[in-house]
């Protein structure tokens, strides 16, 4: 007998009430807010896009003039003279290494 007090203080699934099934004109009203509220969404994400799309072609836009006032500086360099300064540069070089050659083979002797 105390199984069957037991058993009516255990509601069975069937007792318990169903919820509410909401009727066509119910989901289709909540499913349409939603839709708004994603609407919103994708028209704020689109702002921000477009936003960050004028600072990229600003951003290319500096980059196409700096590039075009490099292309002028390129024409403006002289051939002769940038050879010229090549030539320094590599006898400098030379020299160094010449130099670390010597510094090397003397460091060797005093050992």
């Amino acid at each position: 007998m105390s199984d069957m007090a037991a058993n009516k203080d255990v509601e069975s699934p069937a007792a318990a009430p169903a919820p509410e099934l909401e009727t066509s004109e119910e989901t289709i009203t909540r499913l349409m807010a939603e839709c708004e509220r994603l609407d919103e969404k994708l028209l704020e994400k689109d702002a921000e896009l477009l936003e960050k799309d004028a600072e990229l072609l600003k951003v290319n836009a500096e980059l196409k003039k700096a590039d075009a006032k490099l292309e002028e500086q390129l024409k403006e360099v002289d051939p002769q003279l940038l050879e010229e300064e090549l030539k320094k540069a590599d006898s400098q070089l030379l020299g160094s290494q010449e130099v670390v050659k010597f510094l090397s083979g003397y460091k060797h002797l005093r050992r």
